[in-house]
């Protein structure tokens, strides 16, 4: 299965959240452009008692500043701020009867972090690892599951000066009761 998809919108009054002092702001940019397109590919092989699935995503966004309210202002025709150009992942999974294991690849290229791209945080990529066991019993259902995040310890920021953590793992338990009528 393979999708493509693509945008183009021109947005009058955009507003944008800008850093300052450890918060943000709101700034109205006059007038924001922003196209683009995405990609997608899944391919899912039965095998024996248990299903493959492989996927992968990419996408290209161009969001540009095409007005401001400043006179001669640096800022007109980049890229926004925390709007990657490029983005994608990939993931393989493996599923039989309440069984469940992934691993996920995500990426991201450089973040501009101001409006006149002078600075930039880099790309970075994550990957995560998930093995899930589910059941259900009378009215209740639910899945028990253990994720290890940033797999691979990659030293990374969405937002300038606050790192996001290092490996790190997620235990949990998703209960739901379903209700019959």
């Amino acid at each position: 299965q393979a999708q493509l998809s693509g945008f183009n919108y021109n947005v009058e009054d955009w507003i944008m959240w800008l850093p300052e002092g450890g918060l943000f702001r709101p700034e109205n940019v006059r007038q924001v452009w922003s196209r683009g397109g995405s990609a997608q590919l899944r391919l899912v092989r039965q095998l024996g008692r248990g299903r493959l699935t492989a996927e992968g995503n990419y996408s290209y966004t161009r969001s540009t500043n095409e007005r401001s309210r400043r006179a001669s202002d640096p800022a007109v025709g980049q890229q926004l701020i925390y709007v990657p150009l490029h983005q994608g992942s990939a993931s393989l999974s493996w599923q039989r009867g309440g069984w469940y294991l992934s691993y996920l690849q995500e990426w991201a290229g450089r973040t501009y972090i101001l409006s006149d791209n002078s600075e930039a945080l880099p790309g970075f990529s994550v990957g995560a690892l998930r093995l899930s066991r589910g059941w259900s019993w009378k009215l209740f259902s639910g899945r028990v599951y253990v994720k290890v995040e940033n797999l691979w310890g990659e030293n990374y920021e969405l937002v300038a000066n606050r790192p996001l953590p290092g490996r790190y793992y997620r235990v949990g338990i998703n209960l739901e009761w379903n209700k019959t009528h």
